[in-house]
């Protein structure tokens, strides 16, 4: 089922897409800071607890006018996501940093007011890598516990125009799991598997040609 969900996103935002192409275009590049963190819905004891990073991001973005104030904006992004938290290993506390690389495609609609606008949209990620650090340093491993590839995702936020330059400030979520992760109580009995979701808050600069 959740294939299914997946593949009926991804076939909405190509006929909404393949709809939009005879408006008129406009295009830009953009690039900026991710604030990213991962959530989970796990609610037993020690439970893990992850922690904003800084990562970045960089990309095109393309402009489809379908009236005076209203406009359709994919994106093409390379963006990177994750989170850290804090752990005991044996008694000694160390910090594990999960690094997340995706390109990712966010179809906004953005409506206008003024130099002001409003954007809000689904978006779809494909993971590149995901890597794991130990205190700075990366762990090899032929096992990764965050290998979902597709990110499904909802992003809103706000953008300030003047002249060609723009500045965005934007929230993304994901609407599905990134992961699904089974664990163990104190006494070895598992409990119920933890769901995974990617966050971030993004700010960027960006000109439009």
């Amino acid at each position: 089922m959740k294939n299914l969900y997946r593949f009926l996103f991804i076939v909405v935002w190509i006929t909404i897409l393949s709809n939009s192409l005879s408006a008129q275009v406009s295009y830009g590049l953009k690039v900026g800071l991710n604030l990213a963190d991962i959530r989970s819905n796990a609610t037993f004891p020690d439970a893990p607890d992850f922690k904003y990073i800084p990562s970045l991001h960089i990309g095109l973005l393309f402009g489809f006018n379908l009236s005076e104030r209203l406009s359709l904006q994919p994106e093409l992004l390379l963006s990177r996501l994750g989170g850290e938290q804090e752990v005991s290993v044996l008694g000694v506390q160390t910090k594990l940093k999960q690094v997340l690389s995706y390109v990712t495609i966010p179809l906004l609609l953005e409506y206008k007011l003024g130099a002001l606008s409003i954007e809000a949209g689904p978006g779809i990620g494909y993971l590149l890598d995901s890597s794991t650090y130990n205190n700075g340093k990366k762990i090899l491993t032929g096992v990764q516990l965050f290998d979902e590839k597709i990110d499904v995702d909802l992003n809103a936020g706000i953008k300030y125009s003047f002249n060609k330059i723009f500045t965005q400030l934007r929230w993304k979520y994901s609407l599905l799991p990134i992961a699904e992760i089974p664990f163990t109580d104190v006494n070895g009995e598992p409990v119920e598997p933890a769901s995974f979701y990617n966050t971030a808050i993004q700010i960027s600069l960006g000109y439009k040609f």
